[in-house]
């Protein structure tokens, strides 16, 4: 991968991390000063969710609701209800 794609899915990361909502491809876009096509940001959605699940992160990117979002692992579901009491 080239070093621009890599940039653009730190952007994209980064941009999803600090929303409170899920961002569909065209608000991603959006959101980026960059020209860069939606077929670029799904595509770089797609690499994003298979290197957070193939690296076991605390987290996954999720399509719910007609956008994307990252999320906590269902397996520290317990651990993070008590983190949270």
């Amino acid at each position: 991968m080239r070093a621009m794609d890599e940039d653009l899915k730190s952007i994209i990361e980064a941009v999803l991390f600090a929303s409170d909502k899920p961002l569909s491809a065209e608000e991603i876009r959006e959101a980026l000063s960059e020209r860069v096509g939606t077929p670029e940001i799904r595509s770089c959605l797609g690499l994003l969710k298979q290197e957070h699940e193939s690296q076991k992160r605390g987290f996954r990117l999720v399509e719910v609701a007609g956008g994307f979002q990252l999320v906590t692992d269902p397996r520290w579901a317990v651990t993070l209800g008590r983190f949270y009491q």
